[in-house]
């Protein structure tokens, strides 16, 4: 779990650090500032991407940005929004925990802390974290499964359509659960269909074409049995046997 101290002065960083290091959390990073901490999670400002962090403990009072300046940019920042933030005050005023809450914070306690509070509240928000983590992941899940349910069912309607294309399914087909099996067993029985199909075409055509030399035939034998065409043929007989 990685966490991030925020907080401009180096002793409440070392204090912090010390505390939850003696508790077994090793990725810990620091920033004396909110434009440090920013650059700390993206490396560009809080329009960036985002370096891992799990939590953020935030210093309210600290110079240009203040702590609840600072989380209200990250909360308004889609890809750091999910990161819980907890605020570290010298004071317990009302007013100003009031304004970090609405600013999306998610817990506080103050700079002299102790250390089974600090360490319980550092707890119960990593597990939040965690669990949000996993929630988001499911979803993302069925997202994903919905989507290639769906792909399936515009597979299905391509082949009323006779426009279905079997490298449409891949991507599902590839799945090692239910949903992939039936993608695969939809290839082959419509790869299967269209091979029948292929296979009638064919058939017809040559049928098609004896047929057409059948039809010609008789129409070559309508004209060589003729009184006409034989009386030509006498002609031209006599004609060579004159040369």
């Amino acid at each position: 779990m990685s966490i991030l101290i925020v907080d401009d002065t180096a002793s409440q960083q070392l204090l912090l650090s010390a505390v939850l290091r003696s508790a077994g959390y090793s990725e810990l990073l620091t920033a004396a500032s909110a434009e440090q901490a920013f650059t700390r999670l993206s490396g560009d400002g809080p329009a960036g991407g985002g370096t891992a962090v799990d939590l953020i403990l935030m210093d309210i009072s600290m110079p240009d940005v203040d702590g609840i300046e600072a989380c209200r940019q990250i909360k308004a920042t889609a890809v750091w929004q999910d990161i819980p933030v907890i605020m570290v005050t010298a004071s317990t005023d009302s007013e100003d925990l009031q304004a970090a809450f609405a600013a999306g914070a998610l817990d506080y306690f103050t700079k002299t802390p102790k250390k089974s509070e600090m360490l319980a509240r550092v707890r119960s928000a990593l597990n939040l974290k965690h669990e949000m983590d996993g929630r988001k992941a499911r979803e993302r899940q069925l997202l994903d499964y919905v989507d290639q349910v769906g792909h399936v069912t515009a597979a299905a309607a391509a082949v009323e359509a006779q426009t279905f294309d079997p490298a449409s399914l891949t991507g599902v087909a590839a799945r090692s659960d239910a949903l992939g099996q039936l993608a695969r067993v939809f290839q082959r029985m419509v790869g299967e269909v269209y091979a029948r199909e292929e296979r009638l075409r064919q058939q017809v055509q040559e049928l098609r074409i004896q047929i057409d030399e059948g039809n010609k035939a008789r129409e070559v034998a309508e004209i060589t049995e003729t009184d006409y065409f034989r009386t030509l043929q006498e002609k031209a007989r006599r004609l060579r046997a004159k040369e």
